[in-house]
């Protein structure tokens, strides 16, 4: 029995240390966002400091943090880096620490963003997301689009319209966009307030003739039913149409879209920054997730699959911007009692030749739009070619502007406005296609268009670690190799193309995750 006891006790000895073994974690507090927002900063400048809060347990090794180009951290307020290392000493274990940000870019006219990277042995997070420009406004299309709750109703909350009036003065005053693209418009003539009165005007608006149970602006519901609405910058736009999208006499068409409440479509020549574009504005209000019932889902679906072969079959080519209140998220449905998870956008989602989802990111880091739901149902559709212009990382749920407004959720909207930028120069010379896309990613392929300056492309890091760039003619001659190890996400690398003669190329950009090849005409 001694002898048995002896033994238990040996094994004791081994066993012990393996189970004493913490295992290394990485955490934010729960109170931080999951996106920092810079505002706009000029090259060779510094924004406001910002501070996150992490902790790390269990941890052997040192461990590192990298931020992407253009912005920079430090372990007190007054020194900062693009990478620094904590040793296992300097951190208590699961306490918190405060970390340092701020953004300072280098190059002019250009989109930053990315993900702080906090990695060590056995542990990685890549978290909270970053988003910063360079890029002044007045060289920039910004586009928001924005659910204002049962704006100006009579019988539905807010209780106080003209309260509710005013605060969304206040909000649009300070995002200053260039057009919003509105939902849940009911009261025109507080439309029309807000178009007189916003700053930085003069605006003007579109309200569409399609409402929830209207059979035109005649009925009675059309007045006190949700409507969508554009509101622009009169500056910008010119030759502007409008007109319902998706409107036609099929009466499962008219039921999938909320009983009437079609698209709402505007085609205007847009002028920023001595560039001008045809560009179609197309604002929707998707059926919503009201209760255990699965054909809202499949309302949405039918509405979603009419509309992906509108686009495609009539509208190929142009450049297309599809935002609003879609009412499910783009990865997978919010439905819990609908026949399949698959996201009721899946024809947009899966047509990467045409359509890139803008907003898109904003689901990946698990963000919401809709105040106390966790998902993303607020977005922004673009066609490859809006694409083009596109700011990197500039789609973004604008939460701060619940700090604008005291009583946000109660006395305006539960819903984030969504903002995204263009900068209509990007593609004025160079047009990029994306042929294969196997692995969806954040933002690969920006063209730099400035004016007096050499047309590149620009190639920005989809990920950490090794990535390959092949530059082939169409006859597959290869005109430039670049292999890059230890790239972090939002670094650029930039390929000088004013040497090569006009014609079409290929651009092959390999990641562990796959190959994607791009079409590039010069």
């Amino acid at each position: 029995m001694d002898r048995l006891l002896q033994i238990l006790a040996m094994m004791m000895l081994f066993i012990q240390p393996l189970a004493l073994k913490a295992q290394t974690t990485i955490e934010l507090s729960s109170r931080e966002p999951l996106l920092q927002f810079f505002p706009v900063t000029n090259a060779g400048q510094t924004s406001a400091i910002k501070s996150i809060r992490f902790k790390v347990s269990g941890l052997t090794a040192p461990l590192q943090i990298s931020a992407p180009e253009g912005f920079e951290i430090g372990k007190t307020n007054t020194s900062f880096s693009n990478s620094l290392s904590y040793t296992p000493t300097e951190l208590k274990d699961g306490v918190f620490q405060t970390l340092f940000l701020r953004f300072r870019p280098l190059t002019s006219n250009k989109g930053y963003g990315g993900s702080l990277r906090f990695s060590t042995a056995g542990a990685v997070l890549e978290r909270p997301d970053l988003s910063a420009s360079s890029l002044p406004e007045s060289a920039t299309l910004d586009v928001v689009t924005w659910n204002i709750s049962w704006f100006g109703s009579e019988y539905n909350n807010p209780v106080d319209d003209l309260l509710q009036r005013q605060h969304a003065k206040t909000v649009m005053d300070s995002l200053n966009a260039d057009i919003y693209l509105l939902q849940e418009i009911v009261d025109t003539a507080g439309l029309g307030w807000l178009s007189r009165n916003l700053q930085n005007g003069p605006y003007e608006y579109l309200i569409s003739p399609h409402a929830s149970n209207a059979s035109g602006m005649s009925s009675g519901n059309w007045r006190i039913g949700q409507k969508t609405a554009f509101l622009y910058r009169k500056g910008h736009f010119s030759n502007i149409s409008s007109r319902g999208f998706t409107v036609n006499n099929n009466p499962t068409n008219y039921y999938n879209w909320s009983n009437g409440r079609y698209p709402f479509r505007m085609d205007a020549d847009v002028s920023v920054d001595g560039v001008r574009k045809r560009i179609c504005f197309i604002t929707l209000h998707a059926k919503s997730e009201v209760g255990d019932d699965p054909t809202n889902y499949l309302r949405r679906k039918g509405a979603a699959e009419l509309m992906h072969d509108s686009i495609s079959n009539k509208d190929l080519n142009k450049h297309f911007l599809v935002a609003g209140d879609f009412n499910d998220d783009l990865d997978s449905t919010i439905s819990k009692v609908a026949p399949i998870s698959l996201t009721p956008y899946y024809p947009f989602m899966s047509d990467d030749f045409q359509f890139i989802p803008a907003s898109y990111w904003n689901t990946q880091r698990g963000d919401n739009s809709y105040i106390g739901y966790d998902n993303v149902i607020d977005h922004v559709l673009l066609s490859s070619e809006m694409n083009h212009d596109y700011v990197p990382f500039s789609c973004i749920i604008r939460k701060d502007a619940a700090s604008w407004v005291a009583n946000y959720q109660s006395e305006l909207t539960d819903h984030y406005p969504v903002m995204a930028r263009f900068n209509l120069r990007q593609s004025t010379s160079n047009i990029i296609t994306n042929l294969s896309t196997p692995v969806r990613i954040k933002e690969a392929i920006q063209v730099l268009q400035a004016p007096n300056t050499d047309p590149l492309i620009r190639f920005l890091s989809p990920i950490y670690g090794k990535i390959q760039l092949r530059l082939l003619g169409a006859d597959g001659s290869l005109h430039t190799v670049k292999d890059l190890s230890g790239s972090s996400i939002g670094s650029t690398i930039s390929i000088p193309i004013r040497q090569l003669p006009s014609g079409i190329y290929m651009l092959s950009v390999a990641t562990p995750q796959g190959v994607q090849t791009y079409k590039i005409l010069r």
